[in-house]
Parts: C-alpha cells; sequence; structure tokens
C-alpha cells in the first residue's frame, strides 16, 4: 500500500528553486560532464526566454501549454532537457524533473493507471526529506511506495509558477493508449 502524501509533505518552492534536478530523478549529484559545452549557449538562452515567456501568461485559471523536445534517437534529448532545467533553476524558477527512462520505466506492475506512475513519480521528486526518511531518491523509489493525488498538486502549486519537464513521456503515451486514458494523462 503506498503512502499518499499531502501538501505538508512537499518542500515549499524556495527549497525546490534550490533542489539539484540530477538528484530530481535518482542522481547523487550534478556530473562534472554536465557543463554548458555541451548544448549550444545561444540556443540555450533562446529556449530559456521562450519557456520563461510562456510561464509569465500564466494565471490562476490558465496554465501553460505543454511543449516538446524531439529528436532521433541518442541525440541527447534529455541532456538538453536538463541543461534547461538547470538553466531555469539558475534563472529563480522553479523545477520538477522527473523521468521514464530505462532507470525509471513505466511498467503496468507500477500502478493501475499512467496518472498514478506520473504523480508518483512528483512526489518523490517534490518530498521533502524527513518523507524520503534519509534515503537518497533511488534508494527511497526501491524501497518506499509514496504517490499523491491530482488535487494534493494542484493545492501545493496554488498559484506558484513551476515548470515540470518528464523525460521520456513518450514510453507512457503509444499509439495503444487509450484516448481516455491519454487526455486523464495530458490534464
Amino acid at each position: 500500500q503506498a503512502k499518499v502524501l499531502d501538501v505538508d509533505d512537499f518542500l515549499d518552492f524556495n527549497e525546490l528553486r534550490k533542489k539539484s534536478v540530477v538528484t530530481m530523478v535518482g542522481g547523487d549529484s550534478t556530473p562534472p560532464l554536465f557543463s554548458n559545452e555541451f548544448v549550444n549557449e545561444r540556443w540555450l538562452e533562446e529556449v530559456c526566454q521562450k519557456v520563461q515567456t510562456r510561464a509569465a501568461q500564466a494565471d490562476g485559471e490558465f496554465r501553460v501549454s505543454p511543449m516538446a523536445l524531439v529528436g532521433c534517437s541518442r541525440v541527447g534529448k534529455t541532456r538538453a532537457l536538463t541543461e534547461i532545467a538547470m538553466a531555469l533553476q539558475r534563472e529563480g524558477m522553479a523545477v520538477i524533473f522527473i523521468s521514464f527512462s530505462d532507470f525509471t520505466a513505466y511498467t503496468k506492475n507500477e500502478s493501475s493507471s499512467r496518472l498514478e506512475s506520473l504523480l508518483a513519480r512528483i512526489a518523490f521528486a517534490i518530498a521533502k526529506e524527513d518523507v524520503l526518511e534519509g534515503k537518497s531518491l533511488k534508494d527511497a523509489a526501491e524501497k518506499l511506495a509514496l504517490t499523491t493525488t491530482r488535487e494534493a498538486i494542484t493545492t501545493w502549486l496554488a498559484n506558484n509558477d513551476c515548470v515540470l519537464f518528464i523525460d521520456e513521456v513518450n514510453t507512457c503515451i503509444t499509439k495503444q493508449t487509450k484516448e481516455d486514458e491519454s487526455a486523464e494523462f495530458a490534464e
């Protein structure tokens, strides 16, 4: 039985702005290879400006529509997403980074719905350290069953700006996914 986290179990936005993007998906720290030399700095600035412009359009009733980063296999999409997330975080934006990659791949056994898998990953990414029982995210994910509700996330977000990065979301939404499941996940 999974422990359902509520708003009090989540980091406040000032703590979230300081949390390492890389640790959100189970890494111990920012790898030494992660430098701005991987992506073109001008491109990174342009993308961050677009994200910040779109984020400024959000209000209490309106959330910014999703953006996608696409490319061929092994071209560096995950790395580029990580670079964008870290750059936005350096600018003071609250960032949540979750992944459905090989290391945290979605499986049918993990939960009853794709939405619950998404919520569980968000719960791990924004949980306070004491909720994770002092474990690294990777260890906590293996040993603790945590999830949250859509309502708790909505309440926690309130009117705060936050950018959600989802790596490898395509592994959850495929041609075989039922339309109502896709709509629920996207909502």
